[in-house]
């Protein structure tokens, strides 16, 4: 099976698109011709199985690697200053701090309630 204009094709050319495109040793082009060499080279039921794991592989991989050269560690260091700075925000303004809780508490309540 060759690539073509269907939804499959699509839907490989989005989830490449997740890889960026200064990765050394990644090519977009090779990856969507070893995928549907996969596919061709599949038979019956496990041609389902291979497209599968394929969009999940390249969906996660691919998110994985925009991380990964975004500077996946300081997306993770960020998010911790940024907790520690609502929690000393919230520490600083107690009678606002138990406010938000109460409201919380009276919406996953009442939410639980009406269920």
């Amino acid at each position: 099976m060759k690539p073509g204009h269907g939804p499959l094709d699509l839907a490989i050319r989005i989830l490449l698109r997740l890889f960026p495109e200064d990765v050394p040793g990644i090519t977009r082009d090779e990856m969507q011709e070893t995928f549907f060499d996969r596919l061709a080279d599949a038979r019956g039921a496990r041609r389902p199985g291979v497209v599968v794991r394929a969009l999940w592989d390249l969906a996660r991989a691919g998110a994985g690697e925009r991380l990964r050269t975004w500077g996946g560690e300081g997306l993770v260091r960020g998010l911790g200053e940024d907790l520690r700075f609502a929690v000393r925000s919230l520490v600083r303004t107690p009678v606002f701090a138990l406010g938000a809780v109460a409201m919380l508490a009276l919406g996953i309540g009442a939410t639980n309630a009406m269920s």
